[in-house]
């Protein structure tokens, strides 16, 4: 069975500074809920096909969620 989503690291020791503003996240749903913090949606629409974890950020912030489908053009 092959994997569809997972999590992966990008190692970078070269010394370099790319971004000296950023906010450094370590995961996807990190950097969505700080969005989600900063922006101050009140609701959002996210497909269906999804991991579940996805939805923890809209959960802690309160953000309001809908579903909708997806077709094969998505």
């Amino acid at each position: 069975m092959r994997t569809i989503g997972d999590a992966f690291s990008l190692e970078l020791n070269d010394g370099l500074e790319r971004h000296r503003n950023a906010i450094k996240l370590n995961a996807g749903r990190y950097a969505l809920e700080y969005i989600l913090k900063v922006r101050k949606y009140n609701k959002v629409y996210i497909p269906y096909y999804i991991c579940d974890s996805i939805l923890q950020p809209f959960e802690n912030q309160n953000v309001k969620y809908e579903f909708y489908h997806i077709n094969n053009q998505l």
